[in-house]
């Protein structure tokens, strides 16, 4: 069980991953990411090591259009949750003696599928969308909290929450779903 102490310090990286991801700017590929304690840091927050061309898979029934983030992380969840996991997997959640802790996920306008020529987030192209684009960083950790933070873009905050006992209705959004089912991965590797 985490201390109180270490899931404020979740909370806390979490919003600073948030704020370094707004500093990049927007139109950004999503990032599945790793929450971890060590013993010289209280909290890391590391990306996931997957090609980022994965998160452009085109989408084989409507050419043309790519696959949304959201599919593409309950893919890899489900890659990474089953008996075929890799290898590296493992040997990265515990790389300098870290210990794992949950996952996040961060990703601008979650569930849309983009078009060839129309990256993440590429609005210019969709000048009514603008205003309400929003980059979404979702997490859960081994106790079953579950963080997030909101950013619309343009606004100079971010809302951030942090549940500590999460509503099923969290569970069964796609995000919600893989991070608890990745959140087993930790306690197992």
């Amino acid at each position: 069980m985490l201390s109180a102490a270490t899931a404020h310090a979740l909370s806390e990286a979490l919003i600073d991953t948030e704020r370094t991801a707004e500093q990049a700017g927007w139109d950004n590929p999503p990032q599945l990411l790793g929450m971890f304690t060590e013993a010289d840091t209280p909290v890391e927050i590391a990306a996931v090591p997957v090609r980022p061309k994965t998160w452009h898979a085109s989408n084989p029934l409507h050419p043309g259009a790519y696959i949304p983030a959201t599919a593409i992380l309950e893919v890899l969840t489900a890659y990474f949750t089953s008996p075929l996991t890799p290898a590296w997997l493992s040997a990265w959640l515990h790389q300098d003696d870290r210990a794992p802790v949950g996952s996040a996920f961060l990703c601008e306008n979650p569930g849309d599928s983009r078009t060839p020529g129309h990256p993440y987030s590429d609005l210019r192209a969709m000048p009514d969308a603008a205003d309400n684009a929003i980059r979404s960083l979702s997490a859960a950790d081994i106790d079953g909290r579950y963080y997030y933070v909101l950013r619309r873009r343009g606004s100079d905050m971010a809302s951030a929450n942090t549940d500590h006992d999460s509503t099923p209705l969290i569970r069964q959004t796609t995000a919600g779903a893989c991070l608890y089912r990745l959140r087993h991965l930790t306690r197992l590797a």
